[in-house]
């Protein structure tokens, strides 16, 4: 599963570097907190009654795209919108609480709350101690590149090339074994790795596909390419989970049929298109 990385965005003069003009990107995320708190949901997420149920939902809140605050202190996010979709779908309202990514799951066995959504993979071992959803999203890994001349879809395509890959992932140990990577280099910052591509430091970044498909939407004005890329199951399950309590089986049925029912009425794709300009993955 992947290892998610706080995406910051810098002046975007750091990116083109002092010569060259760069798009300016379309928002810049607010500085978000990280110790637990409540923070209200907005509105306009349902209008459901004022009795409905509320389910109590940690996330971290300062993973963007996934859920972290924008300039007004809001939280947001894909994550965040997917989780309110859901919830929306079977009657119940969403009390966010954002928490530390180290004490998601002990915030959880103390039952502190019901639900964690945080770009969770399943495991068995996740399985066996707590009730997992069916996958709400996939976030395969990705090879991005800027040269409309180049052709990347594995391993292969990438020989002679200067390559970035994820910070801990299989990645770099996988392609240095080869060889055939004229350089490859490993980075915690989706940011760094794209303003490397972007000042021709690196040919092809090799990251989470959502995280890739993010980066493009901020930066629209430089024209990418993003191929998935599945590496046999080295990187195991790229399928994302929500997890709760293991004896409550009646939220576990709602959220499941609430995921259902998101991805049947397209409401699923509406909301990973307004975050990644595409549909969701399959």
């Amino acid at each position: 599963m992947r290892k998610s990385y706080l995406f910051a965005l810098p002046m975007a003069i750091g990116l083109f570097g002092c010569n060259q003009q760069a798009p300016t990107p379309e928002s810049k995320p607010a500085d978000s907190a990280t110790t637990s708190q409540s923070t209200p949901a907005p509105e306009s997420a349902n209008d459901l009654p004022v009795d409905a149920p509320v389910v109590h939902v940690a996330m971290t809140g300062i993973d963007e795209p996934f859920t972290f605050k924008d300039e007004k202190g809001s939280l947001t996010g894909l994550e965040y919108d997917i989780m309110q979709a859901v919830a929306n779908s079977q009657g119940l309202k969403v009390d966010p609480i954002i928490v530390s990514p180290n004490n998601l799951l002990s915030g959880l066995d103390t039952q502190s709350y019901d639900l964690v959504i945080a770009v969770m993979g399943y495991t068995d071992e996740r399985a066996s101690k707590y009730g997992v959803s069916k996958p709400y999203f996939s976030s395969p890994s990705a090879i991005m590149h800027i040269k409309p001349e180049l052709t990347i879809n594995s391993y292969k395509d990438l020989a002679g090339m200067n390559v970035v890959v994820g910070g801990g992932s299989f990645h770099e140990k996988d392609l240095k074994a080869m060889g055939t990577a004229k350089s490859v280099e490993a980075l915690d910052s989706t940011y760094l790795m794209f303003q490397g591509m972007v000042q021709g430091k690196y040919d092809a970044i090799i990251q989470d596909q959502t995280m890739l498909q993010y980066t493009a939407t901020k930066y629209p004005d430089v024209k990418t390419t993003i191929s998935p890329y599945y590496a046999d199951e080295k990187e195991g399950n790229d399928d994302v989970v929500m997890i709760m309590h293991k004896d409550n089986t009646e939220l576990l049925e709602k959220i499941n049929q609430g995921i259902d029912e998101i991805k049947a009425n397209g409401k699923l794709d509406e909301i990973s298109q307004k975050w990644l300009n595409a549909p969701a993955p399959k």
